[in-house]
């Protein structure tokens, strides 16, 4: 796992985290998320590139929250952090 600055983690390989759906508290329907260091990260945004990812992920920063960021063959995907998230068995 790479840190590229304060604001988001950058995790380059797909073993250090875990696809999955997860519940929060103030929504009915399920989100999707990734798993990382036994936290829930849910989506938030797919941007074509790292610096158009980085640039998310500080602005969400700078609201205080954390995030995550991974590749895929869309573009780099900027996932949030969610404290009091639940993971959703009911699809695994």
């Amino acid at each position: 796992m790479k840190t590229s600055s304060a604001t988001a983690k950058v995790l380059e390989s797909r073993n250090k985290y875990r696809p999955c759906h997860i519940r929060v508290p103030d929504l009915e329907h399920r989100l999707s998320a990734i798993a990382v260091e036994g936290q829930y990260y849910s989506f938030f945004k797919v941007v074509k590139d790292r610096a158009q990812a980085l640039e998310v992920a500080a602005r969400l920063s700078r609201r205080g929250d954390q995030t995550v960021i991974t590749s895929s063959v869309k573009g780099d995907v900027v996932w949030v952090l969610e404290p009091d998230a639940e993971l959703d068995f009911r699809h695994l």
